[in-house]
């Protein structure tokens, strides 16, 4: 074959190729609104064990789990031991928020300490395998009603706005309410150790 017919393929194959690769099988179409509503929040008086992130933003907060005996945790694949879990009642307080019926908190594990592979339903450990981290248990959030939430399947919390007040002063309020405990993952046996982790979460006005 010829330089110049070998250019030639080259160039039609190339050619081919790109056609194919700007064919166009469908569209997605994004919509969505920018709003003004923001939402400070805190906890309410019910929640001793949560308190502000230090040197942090409004919205990020320390939950303190405590101290649990690995024998009090509960057995694998359960919903543990409600009991033991600290609550998590949050009160938000939003400006701006006219038009607006509820806010939902939905939670992205994967941008903190992960999901446990041993158990998709609970929050893994910040530096688990690593020594000095308890193994085979993970940190579990209930909802208002102690359901174990799914965190591997994009749990969620909602709560209805209610307005007080009229004009510069109108907040709308609500409260979400939660908890905090650490359950059992996995059939091997827990063992002890540092059981911290981290959970980003996202507010969204509905």
């Amino acid at each position: 074959m010829s330089k110049s017919l070998k250019g030639l393929l080259a160039l039609a194959i190339t050619a081919a190729a790109a056609n194919s690769a700007m064919a166009a099988d469908g569209t997605i179409t994004f919509t969505g609104e920018i709003i003004a509503a923001s939402c400070t929040l805190g906890a309410t008086g019910s929640s001793p064990s949560v308190t502000p992130g230090e040197g942090a933003k409004d919205k990020n907060l320390i939950v303190a789990l405590g101290k649990v005996s690995k024998a009090g945790i509960g057995v694998p694949g359960g919903q543990g031991v409600i009991n033991t879990a600290k609550n998590i009642d949050l009160a938000l307080d939003c400006k701006e928020a006219t038009d607006l019926t509820s806010v939902t908190m939905s939670f992205d594990p994967k941008s903190g300490s992960g999901l446990h592979p041993q158990d998709s339903r609970l929050l893994n450990l910040t530096g688990a395998g690593t020594a000095g981290v308890a193994t085979n248990v993970g940190i579990g959030l209930y909802n208002g009603n102690n359901e174990l939430l799914n965190l591997g399947s994009e749990a969620s919390v909602t709560g209805a706005l209610t307005k007080s007040g009229e004009g510069a002063e109108a907040v709308w309020k609500t409260n979400l309410n939660l908890r905090a405990g650490y359950v059992q993952a996995g059939a091997a046996a827990i063992t002890a150790g540092t059981a911290n982790g981290t959970l980003p979460f996202l507010l969204s006005y509905n």
